[in-house]
This record gives structure tokens, C-alpha cells and sequence, in this order.
């Protein structure tokens, strides 16, 4: 495995619903201890909720990836230098609507409503990380 760790993270409007959210991101994870949520007050001072999810352990990790299916591990790849920054940390965004219909998508460019992905690569030697990548998502 060639991740540190892999986290997302949303927000949750109070016109949302909050607990398919969770149940979204407890599947696409395997782990529904992980998620964590955190109640906030907007701007405009309505309710909005803070969820995050961190995860470390090889297995969860897989299944992470495993459950965003091959249409997205083939487009990170492909696009792999593109979103990867400076400290080996891979960013997309999936949609949060096609979470919750439990069949994700890359969320295009400028849309407000996403769940945001991290992804720590591993270096390995000699290796690259953009070949890292491709073994993790391969």
C-alpha cells in the first residue's frame, strides 16, 4: 500500500440531511467509527455541519478506493500530476450526490457541492510517486 493516510472532508448545510451524508461516507469508508461531526453556525448564522473522516489503516484505505470504482481510479491516474501538490498529497472532489445515490463521480471544476479527498502518498526508494500512484490505483 503507498498511502500514509487518506481523508475527506464536507460541509452540511442544515437543508441537507445530515445522517445520509454520514451513511454515505460510513459505506464508501468501511469504517462508521471514523466519521466524525462537528456543529457550527453559518455567516447568516443557520446550523451547518463539519464531517470529516481520516483513515490509516491499509484495509480501510483499499476500500475506500475500491468503492469509487474503476472510472475514477483510471481518471486519477490519468490526471495524477495535475493533483498532486508539493508534499505528495493527491486532492480530487467527488460529488456529493452521486455519493449518496452510492455511485460516485469526479465533481467537475467550480461545484459547491463535494466531498473533498486527500490522499498521503508513500515514497518508496527510488520510486516515484506519480508510480506509487499508479500502483495504489492500479
Amino acid at each position: 500500500m503507498a498511502a500514509h493516510w487518506l481523508s475527506l472532508r464536507t460541509t452540511v448545510s442544515a437543508v441537507e440531511n445530515l445522517d445520509v451524508i454520514c451513511d454515505s461516507i460510513a459505506w464508501l469508508s468501511g469504517e462508521p467509527d471514523s466519521t466524525k461531526v462537528d456543529k457550527t453556525k453559518s455567516h447568516h448564522g443557520s446550523s451547518m455541519y463539519s464531517v470529516t473522516c481520516k483513515l490509516t489503516k491499509n484495509k480501510s484505505i483499499q476500500c475506500v478506493l475500491d468503492n469509487l470504482g474503476d472510472e475514477i481510479k483510471a481518471e486519477l491516474v490519468a490526471n495524477s500530476l495535475e493533483r498532486l501538490d508539493s508534499n505528495d498529497c493527491m486532492h480530487f472532489r467527488v460529488s456529493k450526490a452521486s455519493l449518496v445515490a452510492g455511485k460516485p463521480e469526479i465533481s467537475p471544476p467550480g461545484s459547491s457541492s463535494s466531498v473533498k479527498f486527500s490522499i498521503k502518498i508513500k515514497k518508496f526508494g527510488d520510486q516515484s510517486t506519480i508510480q506509487q500512484i499508479t500502483d495504489l490505483l492500479g
